[in-house]
């Protein structure tokens, strides 16, 4: 636990620049468990977020874990250990005004155990950007994983070209 917690702050010293005479510092922000990823919205220089396998995702604002995790489905999510949980975020491209994000993780469908199904949702924060209700998830995609518990790895991103589409309104959008 406590190594997580060291590699962590160290990813996190990594990710804040730092003047070329000055060394990397890195300073511990909070205690995750099994933290699986870390992302930050597009353009923001004071929120980190810290995605755990269990099903949370946890915020650090301003170099200060907040009492209340960002996301919370861990009722929603299969964390036995290994390749299952919560894997990964990403945020939409144009974050600020939509406040939507991406989550990829083993959802509690099970039909042939110990495998369980996989999705990636769509997610709308609170018009803060700070707070996400589970119950405004949207599911993108069902992957099914029949019979193995493992190879259930996947990460969520936006790529360039996604980015450069969205900022000038090309994106396709779904009714919802």
């Amino acid at each position: 636990m406590l190594g997580r917690a060291l590699r962590l702050a160290i990813l996190i010293g990594l990710l804040v620049p730092a003047s070329a005479s000055a060394g990397v510092k890195a300073t511990v922000v909070g205690t995750f468990s099994a933290p699986t990823y870390i992302a930050a919205p597009p353009g923001d220089t004071h929120r980190l977020f810290v995605v755990e396998q269990s099903g949370r995702i946890e915020l650090i604002k301003d170099g200060q874990e907040q009492t209340t995790p960002f996301l919370d489905i861990s009722s929603k999510v299969t964390d036995v250990g290994g390749e299952q949980g919560l894997l990964s975020m990403a945020f939409s491209p144009d974050y600020a005004t939509s406040h939507r994000f991406y989550v990829y993780y083993t959802t509690t469908t099970c039909p042939q155990k110990p495998g369980c199904d996989e999705h990636v949702s769509e997610f709308t924060a609170d018009p803060s950007g700070d707070t996400a209700s589970a119950t405004s998830e949207h599911v993108l995609i069902t992957i099914p994983h029949p019979s193995q518990s493992n190879h259930n790895g996947g990460q969520v991103q936006f790529g360039p070209d996604c980015t450069s589409r969205w900022a000038t309104g090309a994106a396709e959008t779904t009714p919802r």
